[in-house]
Parts: structure tokens; C-alpha cells; sequence
């Protein structure tokens, strides 16, 4: 999981060399008959995903970051109390 945070493109072109490895062989075994457009159609979906992992995996990660750090502006502990002494 360390690596899909460090890098997200390389896990996304893993992910989509590995769907499409897999549809190349069913197509040369004849597990399965599609055409050149099924072919192409199935190609762009698996791309769409990628790139979607590629956007979604780094703003999940920033989302759960900022939910677990003090804000700059007025940091407080748990219960309450500043963290920053006042200038006076």
C-alpha cells in the first residue's frame, strides 16, 4: 500500500498492463471472441480507471492527512486547551 501512495502511476500502469495481459491471452486461447472494437472499447475503460486511480489515490491520502493534523491557525489538544501561548 506504501508503494500506491509513494507512487500512483506506476500502480496504475501495473494495474492496467495487467487487465490488458489478461484479455490478450483469453483472446489468443479463444476463451473469448471479440472484435476489434470490443477490443478498443475495453482498452479505453481500463485507461479511464487508471486515470482515475491516479487522481483518487493521492486526494484520499491528503483527505486522511488533513483530518489527522493540529490546525495552524488556532491549535488545541483534545481537550480543549491551546497549544500555543499567547504573546501578551
Amino acid at each position: 500500500m506504501m508503494k500506491a501512495q509513494n507512487e500512483p502511476v506506476v500502480v496504475a500502469g501495473l494495474v492496467t498492463a495487467a487487465l490488458e495481459m489478461v484479455i490478450a491471452f483469453s483472446l489468443s486461447m479463444g476463451w473469448i471472441d471479440w472484435d476489434s472494437n470490443q477490443i478498443a472499447s475495453f482498452n479505453n475503460l481500463v485507461v479511464a480507471l487508471a486515470a482515475l486511480a491516479v487522481v483518487a489515490i493521492p486526494l484520499i491520502g491528503a483527505y486522511m492527512a488533513r483530518a489527522r493534523v493540529t490546525p495552524v491557525a488556532n491549535p488545541r489538544n483534545n481537550e480543549g486547551v491551546e497549544l500555543v501561548a499567547k504573546a501578551e
